[in-house]
C-alpha cells in the first residue's frame, strides 16, 4: 500500500513538472522573441481581424506579435496597417493585401512605395505596419523562422 501511495505521489510531482514545462514550440517562439530584443527590435502584441475566409465570416480577431524597428526621430511617411487576406484585396494593393487602417495612402504612394515591397514578402508575413516612429511586421509564428529573416523583411518594407 505504501508503495502505491509513493508511486502516486511521484507521478503527481512528475506530471505537474511536465505540465508546467514549455513545449518545443513555446521554447522556439521564446528564443525568437529573445533574439529580437537582442537585435534591438521591440515586440508589440495586438489583436487584429482574422482575414481568412472563415475569420471574415465570423468577424473573428486573431492575436499578432509585431516585430518593430523603432526610430529616434519622427519620419515623414504615412501611417498604415496592412493585413494579408484570403479575400478581396484593397484598391491598388497587390493581391492578398488589405488596408486595415491608414492615412494618406493614395494610388501614387502605393504604386511608388508599397506595391513592389509587398510582392517581395513571403507568406509568413501576415501584417505590415508603419507609423512616423517605426515599422513593423507580424509573422506566422507557427513556422520556424530566424531573426535574420525578420530583419531582412523589415529592410524590405522600410520607407526610403
Amino acid at each position: 500500500m505504501g508503495l502505491i501511495i509513493t508511486g502516486l505521489a511521484f507521478a503527481v510531482v512528475v506530471g505537474a513538472w511536465l505540465w508546467l514545462r514549455p513545449s518545443p514550440r513555446e521554447r522556439r517562439i521564446n528564443k525568437l522573441h529573445t533574439d529580437a530584443f537582442a537585435n534591438g527590435l521591440k515586440l508589440r502584441y495586438e489583436s487584429l481581424p482574422d482575414m481568412s475566409n472563415e475569420g471574415r465570416v465570423r468577424e473573428a480577431k486573431k492575436p499578432f506579435t509585431f516585430f518593430n524597428r523603432e526610430f529616434k526621430e519622427k519620419q515623414a511617411w504615412p501611417s498604415y496597417t496592412l493585413l494579408r487576406t484570403q479575400g478581396e484585396s484593397s484598391k491598388y494593393l497587390p493581391v492578398g493585401w488589405y488596408l486595415q487602417q491608414g492615412e494618406k495612402l493614395d494610388r501614387d504612394v502605393i504604386e511608388q512605395h508599397l506595391f513592389a515591397k509587398l510582392a517581395q514578402l513571403p507568406e509568413e508575413v501576415v501584417a505590415v505596419t508603419q507609423w512616423p516612429l517605426g515599422i513593423g511586421i507580424a509573422i506566422d509564428e507557427r513556422r520556424e523562422l530566424e531573426i535574420e529573416q525578420i530583419k531582412q523583411w523589415l529592410d524590405i518594407i522600410q520607407w526610403n
